[in-house]
């Protein structure tokens, strides 16, 4: 009863995290948009080494790939090491600390939501 409790409670996380990242692509989306249709060009273009704490490559790639579903980012390569890094590529960029909070706050949530926890109560 305690595992079905257990996946219950992971797919609730993922459909919160889905939820949330939806709002991201939104909001992400109108941020590129009115870029695009105002004269003034807000661009701040910047490339980052971020270092992922994903531990599976199917955790790296699921990253990678929701990184690439946000306007305004893409990811340029993945690096494989210890740690692995992912190459991201950013329009709105003009804090390189800035923008490696927002990674950290997707991937911590994006970990949140897949990952089993194991610990006890």
């Amino acid at each position: 009863m305690r595992a079905l409790g257990s996946h219950l409670a992971r797919l609730g996380r993922m459909l919160g995290f889905l939820l949330w990242f939806a709002g991201l692509v939104v909001s992400a989306s109108i941020e590129v948009a009115v870029d695009v249709l105002t004269p003034r060009s807000r661009l701040a273009i910047g490339v980052i080494a971020f270092p992922l704490r994903c531990a599976t490559r199917g955790e790296v790639s699921t990253f990678a790939a929701l990184v690439n579903l946000t306007p305004g980012t893409l990811t340029l390569a993945i690096r494989d090491g210890d740690p692995p890094q992912l190459y991201v590529h950013a329009m709105y960029a003009p804090d390189r600390d800035a923008l490696m909070a927002d990674l950290e706050k997707l991937e911590s949530r994006y970990l949140a939501a897949v990952r089993l926890r194991t610990g006890k109560k």
